[in-house]
């Protein structure tokens, strides 16, 4: 018998987790619905606020963004609503929200997250 269970989240009903970046001395914003210790991906609903650009940095995971609202910045162009964008494992990445409006997307990784700027 399979005991797993299917996981639903109704995100208008979950609060946003303030994360303090260290590295940035911001503020950044997850709703965190797949842990990636249980599953192996991680899966987050997560606001960049308006203005916030993290810093060229690595992770030993592939991570995707699904923009939904706003405009996701990379160094490579920016990308609206609808847009997914996909970092490979270890690849060089830099990305954030344009200065105008606050970006909200959900993100994906294949592995448990982890980050080292560069």
């Amino acid at each position: 018998m399979d005991d797993k269970k299917v996981k639903a989240f109704h995100l208008d009903d979950m609060e946003w987790m303030e994360i303090y970046d260290e590295h940035m001395k911001s503020f950044i914003y997850d709703k965190r619905m797949i842990d990636a210790t249980e599953e192996g991906i991680m899966v987050n609903f997560s606001r960049y606020p308006a203005g916030y650009y993290k810093t060229p940095h690595r992770h030993h995971c592939s991570h995707g963004i699904y923009v939904i609202q706003g405009k996701l910045r990379t160094d490579e162009g920016v990308y609206g609503p609808g847009s997914f964008v996909w970092h490979s494992e270890g690849s060089l990445a830099r990305h954030g929200a344009t200065d105008e409006e606050d970006c909200i997307f959900l993100f994906i990784t294949n592995k448990p997250f982890d980050i080292i700027y560069e």
